[in-house]
């Protein structure tokens, strides 16, 4: 959004875009416990539940092209439908262009059925810091969910 140099602020996106409601605020409510991971032919669901046992509140996947997960031989699907009512699980894409749409392949939509939250067109880095913020206001899913798919600061195309 913008960036200081010196005393001044110089903006990226036209600062009328954004239209303050009062000063700023530093909110610093965030929650670490996020892993990335990039999935791998030879990852399974025990992966999976290793990561929730040590106490990690978030995942961000790494999925293939559009976002797919590959259920058939070894089905992670099944863990992440298991911890999505308590943790949420965000997809991410190594694709350049486009961003996640869980809608298009069949192993998009095991996806979503599975409770996968698509992180849509934000960056890695982005979906990962964003996660650690949703977690830092709340615990529930569904409002992780709600979180992860608003447009804050021109971080995600809603």
């Amino acid at each position: 959004v913008a960036y200081v140099k010196g005393e001044e602020v110089i903006y990226n996106i036209p600062k009328e875009k954004f239209k303050p409601k009062g000063e700023p605020q530093l909110d610093t409510k965030y929650d670490p416990r996020v892993v990335f991971i990039r999935l791998t032919p030879g990852l399974d669901g025990d992966a999976i539940d290793a990561l929730v046992k040590t106490g990690y509140r978030g995942i961000v996947l790494e999925g293939y092209g559009a976002g797919g997960i590959p259920y058939r031989k070894r089905n992670i699907l099944g863990k992440i439908k298991e911890i999505t009512p308590r943790i949420p699980v965000v997809m991410n894409t190594q694709a350049l262009y486009d961003g996640v749409d869980l809608s298009k392949y069949e192993v998009g939509r095991k996806a979503l059925e599975a409770g996968i939250i698509p992180a849509k067109d934000m960056t890695k880095e982005t979906t990962i810091t964003k996660l650690m913020w949703a977690l830092g206001h709340t615990k529930n899913v569904e409002e992780v969910k709600k979180i992860m798919h608003t447009n804050y600061a021109d971080e995600i195309r809603s």
